[in-house]
Formats: C-alpha cells, structure tokens, sequence
C-alpha cells in the first residue's frame, strides 16, 4: 500500500519495509522495483539480475551494474536505434543462458541526454517514466551474445570497452543478483556458464551514442569462450575455468573468493 500524505511527505512501500523519500517520481521507482520484483518471484526457478536486456539485430545483449552505472541510458539510446526492449530494471536468466524482462517504463534522469524531446511529464528532480512500447518493439526473451558491465562517467573524453575475464564478470554479476540466498550455490554455476560462454565487456562512458556504437562493434570472433568445471562439496561449490582461474562461494552464500591457479585448467 501506498499512502501519499498531504504535506508532501510520500510513504512508499518497499517489501518488507516502509520508508519516506521526498519526491513522488522516486516513490514511484521503488513501486516500480517492488512490482517487478514480485512479477520475476513468480518464476522461482530462474535468477533474478538487477540488469537492463536488449535484442539488438537477433542478439541478446545483457547489461549489468549497480545504480547510476548508466545501464538505461545504453538500453534507450539501443531501442532508439532498433533494438528490442526487455527491461532496465530487472532480468531473469534461465540455466541456458535465455534472458527475459519484466518491460516497465524506462526511468529516464537527468544524465540521459536529449530524451526531453520526448514530451514527458518531468519531475522537479529531472526524471520521467517512457513506456518502453512508444519507442521499441519489445522481445519476451531472448539468447544473450553480450554482457555489458557498463560506468557512465562524464569526465571521459572517449569511450573506453575493455575485454572482462569471465572470473571478474562473474563477481559482478554475483553482486548484482537479487535472489542468490534463495537460489544457492548453483547460482554461481548458471552465472558461470553465461559469462564463460559470451564476451564480455567493461564499457567506461560520457557519450552514450559513442558506447552504443563501441558495444556493436563488439564482434564475438574477437573472444574465445572459457570451458567451465563445477566442484560441489558440503562446503560450496568451486568454479574452474580453462585457464586455470576460478572462484568459490560457500554453502550459506556468504564468501565468494577467487582461487589460486590451477595447473591444467578446468580439465584436470
């Protein structure tokens, strides 16, 4: 329940608790992320990623980062350009890798340029809500070829898109998960194979047309995949890939460390 007070104060619920926050369009993001995240809960079997999931020309792009990494601003200026939107929010990753979105508005602010020639209804904090269909087709699922670990930064003067180790990505992505307790160490096996088996790309950016043109150049010929080896024990689960490197997460889903190298890689 939501209970809008009348001296300006907004009362947004956020399961399990309650809090105040000062503008109604911010109330309106945790809503928002509240019936998303009960719509994904209804498909328990998959992961759930605080990610952004684009089709762009018959390939799945999955984009993932903390808040204010610019994920949306790649998602709008993608379906501008003829992607095909998921979501920006929320992405749901099956065992083969399929990506699919709960496809709420985009929440557009302040660092996504030139969306005002939109016509929205702007908040006084700068931020407006586009239904996702004005501007793109939406795609109920879709393969992922791409992973995108994006950082907005207005002080670059170019983009910069640097190759990610699969270990490295997998922390990421780990940290971005929002059911990994409910879902146990068999998570970091699905999240494993997903960034063993697509490039993926840390992406530093000012320009968001610039970044969305560095991700399509992305060619995945430039990327060899990494085979992967899961260890499970009482303790938790090892992940190996073939150049020797891997991770660990134990049992209670609360340590997740890299291991030392391991000679032979993941066949040994």
């Amino acid at each position: 329940m939501c209970d809008l007070k009348a001296d300006g104060g907004v009362l947004a619920w956020h399961a399990p608790i309650a809090r105040n926050v000062g503008d109604p369009s911010a109330a309106t993001d945790v809503l928002v992320a509240a019936l998303t995240r009960m719509e994904l809960d209804e498909t328990p079997e998959l992961l759930h990623l605080h990610a952004g999931a684009v089709e762009d020309g018959g390939s799945g792009v999955l984009i993932v980062g903390p808040r204010e990494a610019g994920k949306t601003s790649l998602v709008f200026t993608l379906i501008s350009s003829g992607a095909r939107y998921l979501t920006d929010e929320m992405v749901s990753v099956s065992t083969d890798g399929t990506l699919s979105g709960y496809p709420k508005p985009l929440t557009l602010k302040g660092a996504t340029e030139n969306w005002t020639t939109l016509e929205l209804e702007v908040s006084p904090t700068g931020r407006a809500a586009l239904p996702a269909s004005s501007v793109s087709d939406l795609a109920p699922e879709t393969a992922c070829h791409l992973i995108v670990l994006p950082k907005y930064d207005p002080t670059l003067r170019r983009c910069k898109a640097e190759p990610v180790h699969p270990r490295d990505a997998l922390h990421v992505l780990v940290g971005e998960t929002f059911d990994l307790r409910r879902y146990g160490p068999a998570a970091l096996a699905v999240l494993s194979r997903l960034v063993g088996s697509v490039p993926v790309v840390r992406l530093g950016y000012s320009n968001r047309h610039e970044a969305v043109r560095a991700l399509r150049a992305v060619r995945s010929s430039d990327y060899y995949p990494h085979s992967v080896a899961v260890d499970e024990s009482e303790a938790g689960v090892n992940i190996w890939f073939d150049d020797g490197y891997g991770v660990f997460l134990d049992t209670a889903c609360t340590q997740l460390r890299n291991l030392t190298h391991r000679s032979g890689g993941c066949g040994t």
